[in-house]
């Protein structure tokens, strides 16, 4: 399903078996029921939001998202495969099970939550981070980078936090909480 929308576009219940790619020129809300295998959402110039009763799952992934504003996706969402931050300011993520980030780029803070496990498998560079795994662990894959260009970082895992890449973490790394906690930073 492809849609595009030459100012703000508002998604109802939707569902698809393959991909949805919606692009608006203002703003992209998420109002409904959303429920597809892969999901390609862009605002131009504005910001993608969600209603307070709307849920979005990505059965296989990827996610790609990408907006001039800010991503706010704080629901009951379940995003399967990698979620890539294409373009954005401040980015919130949360996910009912597993979340794994994949490239993020955002020019302001980067929230994301997992109830499970929160990976981060791309190369991630952001102003300021928090990363909650409520009930699971927080890892980076093999090639996995990240850039906190200017903090905090807040780290809160049930389990084990292991980030110890080729990290550059800048301003004050705060562990809430977690077992087991390894960090890497290539500079100071």
């Amino acid at each position: 399903v492809t849609l595009n929308d030459s100012n703000d576009l508002v998604l109802g219940n939707v569902t698809a078996t393959g991909n949805l790619d919606a692009t608006a020129a203002g703003d992209l809300a998420l109002n409904g029921t959303v429920n597809v295998a892969s999901l390609d959402l862009e605002a131009t110039s504005g910001d993608i939001t969600q209603g307070a009763n709307s849920t979005l799952t990505v059965t296989a992934g990827p996610t790609n998202l990408d907006a001039a504003g800010n991503i706010t996706l704080d629901k009951a969402n379940d995003f399967n495969g990698a979620v890539n931050v294409l373009g954005g300011q401040d980015v919130t993520l949360n996910d009912t099970n597993d979340l794994v980030l994949g490239n993020v780029a955002a020019s302001g803070n980067l929230d994301a939550t997992a109830a499970g496990d929160l990976a981060l498998n791309g190369v991630v560079n952001v102003a300021s981070l928090d990363l909650e795994a409520t009930a699971g662990d927080i890892t980076q894959g093999a090639n996995s980078t990240l850039t906190v260009t200017a903090g905090p970082t807040n780290l809160d895992a049930a389990g084990d936090i292991t980030l110890d890449k080729a990290n550059d973490f800048n301003g004050p790394v705060n562990v809430l909480g977690g077992q087991d906690v390894t960090l890497n930073d290539t500079n100071d």
